[in-house]
């Protein structure tokens, strides 16, 4: 908001003093609307690149590294990993400024066997793990407190859009974030916050990942 600009005139000093001072009040008002319009062109661009760190178990998690980077090394992602390579997830969310994702580890395929398991994680499987993959993802950067007063504002449920065009859910139960998937399946937000290089993201206590067909 701009300050206000108060307007003196001295009836009693001569013409060109008063050219004077309303010269000089034109010169103060420019330059206080040219600093606004760069400040509001300037304060919403994500050009912050300072390092934050926070701790998972033993391993660090690094804002300045993209979220492949960060979970690379940890050997309880090592399925999402891969399913990350299989579906070019970089590349999935290259033209999003900012994202925010949902995954967990390598408890969310425990509900396969090995055979399974190893059939889902393949190329051939792209197009499904791609879809499964896009909606728990959410254009944008949403932390814990934002999803928190959306389900506030929202009389107890919460709505985003996703990275495929859908509607992830959240409710609270017992204090805790719920995550619903379309087809009914609850997980629960058991660690959120974590930083990557385009945003947050968060771990669930499992996905809703359909079997191979």
């Amino acid at each position: 908001m701009l300050p206000k600009v108060i307007f003196v005139y001295l009836q009693s000093k001569p013409n060109a003093m008063q050219q004077l001072n309303k010269s000089k009040l034109l010169v103060s008002v420019l330059f206080i609307i040219t600093v606004s319009t760069c400040f509001s062109q300037s304060k919403y661009k994500t050009t912050d690149s300072r390092e934050i760190i926070k701790k998972m178990g033993e391993f660090s998690i690094n804002s300045n590294l993209s979220l492949s980077e960060n979970l690379f090394e940890i050997p309880s992602f090592s399925h999402i990993t891969s399913l990350f390579k299989i579906i070019n997830f970089d590349e999935l969310i290259q033209n999003e400024e900012m994202v925010t994702v949902f995954l967990s580890d390598n408890r969310a395929f425990d509900q396969f066997n090995d055979k399974e398991r190893k059939a889902l994680l393949s190329s051939s499987n792209k197009e499904l793990l791609t879809e499964t993959v896009s909606f728990y993802v959410i254009p944008g950067r949403v932390d814990d407190h934002s999803i928190r007063k959306a389900i506030t504002d929202g009389f107890g449920t919460a709505s985003f859009r996703t990275l495929n065009d859908k509607t992830v859910r959240f409710m609270l139960e017992d204090n805790q974030i719920i995550i619903y998937a379309d087809n009914g399946v609850k997980n629960k937000l058991i660690d959120t916050n974590f930083r990557h290089n385009k945003g947050f993201f968060h771990i669930t206590d499992g996905l809703a990942i359909p079997h191979k067909k």
